[in-house]
């Protein structure tokens, strides 16, 4: 059952309101001092290109007023992350039941996370077209840890994603995003024992990967049911393959869980993307901007990352 819009806006309004009241906007000009001072402690390293590239879009994103950092504690962030969860995945309540992908994405952010480990966070809210950057104090204990970086990058990419999306698919989607799919089709044809051919398989990942990232864009779940209804048309077995590994996923299901786990990182690795195998793989079967997410990581210094800083807030 698709959300009521109103019920959705009412539910917004809340989130937002109730975050309101766990953080403190830092004003323009001391978003551009803690920029300021986070550069300073990392002059050094200023040579590289990539993180040159990162300060000025960072600074673009200030004065377009896209970006904003705020104070907040960590344990109010942990309380805010399944609301964020929820926000996150409304549009998708048309395809599978929204409340059980809620919970399960709920307990995998916060499964084994302490508590010290949120000082600094970072979420990009699609319908406000704004990144927060959520930070414990604005003392500069983490101010030369790689992973800040890490953090505006990886939202900067999903930010890309949604308001750059013309950039964002000549950037990464031929080089990431459709290898990512291919194998994906192809490795669960095999599991499963499908009889898919290589026509089908490149079918789907086109079809599947170019609709999940309008829909990433637009929240509208009518163009993915419609894709879905495709594929079923192509590849009968294969459409409900997809949508089983999906609703056990979400099931919990022990086995299955660890399968897709092992598929998604065979996926990045069978198509050139070197990925350690650090976190739990689960979001790219749904949101295919989180492959490109998750390799800025540990490519961010290649050119493809430092042309999409150079274009944001131009």
């Amino acid at each position: 059952m698709l959300y009521n819009l109103k019920v959705k806006k009412i539910l917004e309004n809340i989130f937002d309101s109730e975050l309101d009241q766990h953080y403190r906007e830092f004003t323009e000009d001391e978003t551009k001092i803690y920029i300021q001072e986070l550069r300073k402690l990392n002059s050094k390293r200023f040579r590289s290109n990539y993180l040159k590239a990162l300060f000025e879009a960072l600074y673009r994103g200030v004065d377009e007023q896209k970006i904003f950092f705020a104070e907040c504690a960590a344990s109010e962030l942990m309380a805010k992350i399944q609301h964020m969860a929820s926000s996150i995945l409304l549009p998708y309540s048309g395809v599978i039941a929204v409340g059980p992908l809620i919970d399960w994405l709920y307990k995998k952010l916060t499964q084994n996370t302490s508590l010290e480990a949120l000082h600094i966070m970072g979420v990009f809210i699609s319908r406000k077209e704004k990144l927060f950057v959520f930070v414990n104090d604005k003392e500069n204990e983490y101010w030369n840890d790689d992973k800040i970086f890490s953090i505006l990058l990886h939202e900067l990419c999903h930010m890309c994603a949604y308001i750059y999306s013309d950039l964002f698919h000549k950037l990464f989607y031929d080089k990431y995003i459709l290898p990512f799919f291919k194998t994906y089709f192809q490795t669960i044809s095999k599991k499963f024992n499908v009889n898919a051919t290589e026509e089908d398989i490149n079918f789907f990942a086109e079809k599947y990967s170019t609709e999940l990232l309008k829909a990433e864009k637009t929240r509208n779940v009518d163009s993915f049911n419609k894709v879905l209804r495709i594929l079923n048309e192509r590849n009968k077995k294969l459409t409900e393959t997809c949508l089983y590994v999906l609703n056990k996923m979400i099931d919990d299901d022990p086995h299955i869980e660890k399968m897709l786990n092992e598929i998604l990182f065979y996926c990045y690795h069978q198509s050139g993307m070197k990925i350690p195998r650090i976190f739990n793989f689960y979001q790219e079967i749904l949101f295919p901007s989180e492959i490109v997410c998750v390799v800025s990581l540990i490519y961010n210094k290649r050119p493809e990352f430092i042309q999409m800083l150079n274009s944001m807030f131009m």
